[in-house]
């Protein structure tokens, strides 16, 4: 979850301590690279079902 509100699930690509890089499950939505500073929390998914 990002500072501004915003909720993804996508997979963690790398991180540092200045970033968080996130890559997109569905092609329709960019990666991201976010400022570590935005981040407010990040979760792991350990499992899920359709």
């Amino acid at each position: 979850k990002t500072t501004a509100g915003e909720v993804m699930a996508k997979v963690l690509d790398r991180q540092t301590a200045k970033s968080i890089v996130l890559v997109s499950l569905n092609p329709v939505h960019p990666d991201r690279d976010i400022p570590m500073r935005d981040v407010e929390w990040v979760a792991r998914i350990v499992w899920a079902s359709q």
